[in-house]
Formats: structure tokens, sequence, C-alpha cells
């Protein structure tokens, strides 16, 4: 099975941090899945590497027309099985079916987001939820915005909490004083107070 993630995010903050930690950890989880992850020029060392890994580079510009074709022939070029896209912008026509996930409907509920780009992604929010076999997003308050803002639309979505990276697992009590006296370089007894 051929799976292609849209990864072009993976330098932004927060869906980038989603983006990085989901391609690696993905790849880890079976070894008889193909992963083709389709990024900016210049990112390729934020992304998993390896046999089963095809990295292929996109220009088209974020929140375009561009990006909506070029990723839909891309996806036919590498004979996908299955499209990921990590954010609401779902390419056109593609060959195989679609996973897409929506974190939040802020660009519809904020004031900064007003005019043209309120506009995109509304229709763009709303073609997703259509177009995809399943929507997943990361709390039940988000599926609840998502529902309030399309009720016409009854996708099926899955509520999918986001994972924690390694660094936030507990440790045990002693390790983790090792841990942060070395990583801050502390000497002797501290108070943290948050």
């Amino acid at each position: 099975m051929r799976i292609g993630i849209d990864a072009r995010k993976a330098a932004d903050y927060g869906i980038g941090t989603h983006v990085r930690n989901l391609a690696h950890r993905l790849v880890r989880l079976d070894r008889s899945v193909e992963w083709v992850l389709f990024h900016r020029p210049g990112d390729e060392g934020l992304l998993p590497a390896g046999d089963r890994i095809t990295l292929v580079p996109e220009r088209s510009g974020g929140y375009s027309i561009g990006e909506l074709t070029a990723l839909a022939a891309k996806a036919r070029e590498q004979r996908l099985d299955l499209y990921h896209a990590p954010h609401y912008v779902l390419p056109v026509r593609l060959p195989c079916p679609s996973v897409v996930t929506i974190h939040d409907v802020i660009h519809l509920t904020a004031r900064e987001h007003r005019g043209l780009p309120r506009l995109y992604a509304r229709l763009m929010i709303g073609r997703a939820l259509r177009a995809a076999a399943r929507v997943i997003t990361v709390s039940h308050a988000s599926e609840r915005q998502i529902l309030r803002q399309f009720p016409r639309l009854h996708p099926r979505i899955d509520v999918i909490p986001n994972g924690v990276e390694e660094i936030f697992h507990t440790r045990p009590a002693g390790e983790a004083a090792a841990f942060v006296k070395e990583a801050f370089g502390i000497e002797g007894p501290y108070l943290l107070f948050v």
C-alpha cells in the first residue's frame, strides 16, 4: 500500500509540529506501507528518510488554485492508494480515497480572518468535508464547531487527539531531576515555579 501525506507545512509551528511527528511516527508503525511525503523544497531534513519513503518536492503556493491540481497530479504519478491532508486543503480529482484532518475552524470564526481568506477557508473546508472518505479532528470541541459551521453536512468525523512528543512523557523522579539539571546547567537544588 502507498500512502501519501501532504507534508508541505512541516516547517510551520503548530501544524508543522503535527505534520513532522505524524510522519516520523507513522513510518514506524507498519513496515509494509510505502510512504510518499509531499514537501516544500528545503524541508527534507525535517522529514523521515528510508527505503520505504519517497520524498516529493512541491512548489505550488499555499492556499492557491495551483496546489489543488498539482498535488492531485503528483498523487496520480505516485500511484497512491490513500492520500492524507493534515489540514483542510484537499486537492481536486484525487485518484484515491482521502483522509483530511481539520484541527479547528478558526479561519471561519476569528475576527481577523475576513473577506477572501474566510471565503476560501469556507469553500475548502466544506469541499474537504464532502470529498474525504474520513475526517479527523483533534477534539470533541472542534467536532462541534465543524458541525455548527456546516450543519447540512454530516461527515464521518473521527476524534483523534493529538499525541504527545516523547520529551513530554513522564520520567522517573530521579531521571527527571537529572535531565532538568543537565539541560539547563543547574547546580544544586532548585525550585520550579510555574
